[in-house]
C-alpha cells in the first residue's frame, strides 16, 4: 500500500545541482514529521482511523494511512533502507495492513524488498496502531498491527494482532530531521497517501499517538510535529561518490488535503480543497504518551 520513490541527485560542493532519475511512479501523500535533529530509537508507532465515505471512492482506489522510519546500521548514518507500516481502506469498506520494507539499492527498485497484506476488519472499526520496532535479539525488523474493531475491544484492550518480519543488518531506526547536501531528510513520518487521489468526497484519516521509545527513560515520548507535502517528504539517503541517491515517501502533493484539527501527537487529516502548505506547525508540544490501552506499546 505505501508507495517510496527513490531519486538520484548529482551533489558538488555539498550542493542539490540537477535531479537525474526518477524510478518510482509518483502518489499522492501529506504528511508529518519531528521537527527535530535527529537521533536513533528502536520502536515507533502510530495510531490510524478512517471517517469516509468509501462507496465514492472509484473502484480501484485506496485510502491509507502510514508511518515511515529511515533505517540506520550505526547512530550516525542512514542504511538506505525504508520501513512502512500501514492500514488502507478501499471502495468495499475493506482494511487492509501492507507493511513493506524499501531499499534504494533494490535490483528492483520498483517495488519493496519485503511487503505483505492482511484483512483487518472494515472501516467502521475503532482504530489501528501500527508499530515498527528494530528487533535486537533476533535481528528483524518486526511490523505489528493492533486492530481494535469494536469499543469493547478497546474499552478492554483487547486488540487483535498481527505480526510480520524480516531479517536486517540495521541496528537503529532514526527519528527527526537531517540536513545533508542541500536536503532536508524527515527520517520519520507520518501522514495519509493514496494510491490515486481521491477527491470524491470529504474523507477524513486521523493519525494519532505519533511516538517512538526513549529507551533511557522507557517512555514512549513525541517532538513538536510539522507539515510535509509529498513532493518534499524525502526520509533516507545513501551517497556513492558525486551521487546522492534518496527515497521520498509518495513524492506527489496530495492536494486539497487539510487538516481540520490537531493536538499534542495527532492530526486528522481531511480533504477540503484546500492544501496545507510545508512545514505548517501541527502542534508545538513535546513529552510522553498518554493513551488508554497499553498493548501497543508493550
Amino acid at each position: 500500500m505505501p508507495n517510496s520513490k527513490i531519486l538520484a541527485i548529482l551533489v558538488a560542493s555539498a550542493l542539490l545541482c540537477t535531479i537525474s532519475i526518477q524510478v518510482l511512479a509518483n502518489q499522492p501523500y501529506m504528511g508529518g514529521y519531528f521537527d527535530y535533529s535527529y537521533f536513533s530509537t528502536k520502536k515507533v508507532l502510530i495510531e490510524v482511523a478512517f471517517n469516509a465515505d468509501y462507496s465514492e471512492f472509484p473502484s480501484t482506489y485506496w485510502l491509507g494511512g502510514v508511518s515511515s522510519v529511515a533505517g540506520a546500521y550505526n547512530s550516525t548514518y542512514p542504511s538506505g533502507w525504508t520501513y512502512q507500516n500501514g492500514v488502507a481502506l478501499n471502495s468495499t469498506n475493506y482494511v487492509i495492513w501492507s507493511p513493506q520494507s524499501w531499499y534504494i539499492f533494490s535490483e528492483n527498485p520498483n517495488e519493496p524488498e519485503y511487503s505483505w497484506s492482511d484483512l483487518v476488519g472494515n472501516g467502521n472499526d475503532i482504530g489501528w496502531y501500527v508499530r515498527t520496532v528494530k528487533d535486537d535479539v533476533n535481528g528483524h525488523i518486526e511490523y505489528k498491527v493492533f486492530w481494535y474493531p469494536t469499543f469493547l475491544s478497546f474499552d478492554h484492550d483487547a486488540p487483535t494482532v498481527y505480526t510480520r518480519s524480516h531479517d536486517t543488518n540495521d541496528i537503529n531506526l532514526f527519528v527527526g530531521i537531517m540536513s545533508y547536501a542541500g536536503v532536508v531528510f524527515k527520517h520519520f513520518q507520518f501522514g495519509v497517501e493514496s494510491n490515486v487521489a481521491i477527491d470524491e468526497t470529504n474523507w477524513e484519516v486521523l493519525n494519532d499517538h505519533i511516538c517512538y521509545y526513549d529507551s533511557s527513560s522507557s517512555l514512549w515520548k513525541y517532538k513538536a510535529g510539522k507539515s510535509v507535502q509529498g513532493a518534499d517528504a524525502y526520509l533516507t539517503y545513501q551517497r556513492v561518490g558525486d551521487i546522492l541517491y534518496t527515497s521520498c515517501v509518495g513524492a506527489d502533493t496530495y492536494n486539497g488535503v487539510n487538516y481540520n484539527y490537531t493536538g499534542n501527537y495527532q492530526v486528522n487529516w481531511k480533504y477540503n480543497g484546500t492544501t496545507l502548505a510545508d512545514d505548517s506547525t501541527l502542534w508545538s508540544g513535546t513529552g510522553s504518551m498518554d493513551d488508554v490501552v497499553s498493548m501497543p506499546y508493550s
